[in-house]
C-alpha cells in the first residue's frame, strides 16, 4: 500500500489522506459489538467498538490477512455524545486491536 499525503498539506493525524493498494480485495461485513455466539457480554459503547475491531480482525484472519491490510473502515454511530464521550477508550481499542500491527 502506499499512503497519499500531500506534501504541501498538514499531517494527517492518525490516518491517512488516501491509500494506494493493489491485490486481493476482502470485503468485511458490518461487524458489531457481540463476540462469535452472537453475544453481547456488555452495554459499554467503547468496550462494543472494541469488540467488532475483533471481529473485523477475525474475518480478516480468514482470509490470511491482518489488519495492516486494512485500507478503510466505515463506523456507523447511533449515539453521537456517546461515541465522542467515549474517544479515549475507543482509541486506545483502536490501538490494541488494530493499529498494532499498521505498517507505515
Amino acid at each position: 500500500m502506499e499512503f497519499l499525503n500531500p506534501k504541501t498539506w498538514k499531517p494527517a493525524k492518525g490516518d491517512s489522506n488516501g491509500v494506494a493498494a493493489e491485490g486481493r480485495q476482502v470485503f468485511v461485513a458490518g461487524q458489531i459489538g457481540w463476540d462469535e455466539n452472537a453475544r453481547f457480554h456488555t452495554d459499554d459503547f467503547a468496550a462494543q467498538a472494541e469488540q467488532a475491531m475483533r471481529n473485523v480482525a477475525a474475518v480478516l484472519a480468514e482470509a490470511g490477512a491482518a489488519p495492516h491490510h486494512l485500507v478503510r473502515l466505515t463506523w456507523y454511530v447511533t449515539d453521537k455524545r456517546e461515541y465522542l464521550d467515549s474517544l479515549g477508550a475507543v482509541g486506545a481499542a483502536y490501538r490494541a486491536v488494530l493499529a498494532a500491527t499498521i505498517r507505515r
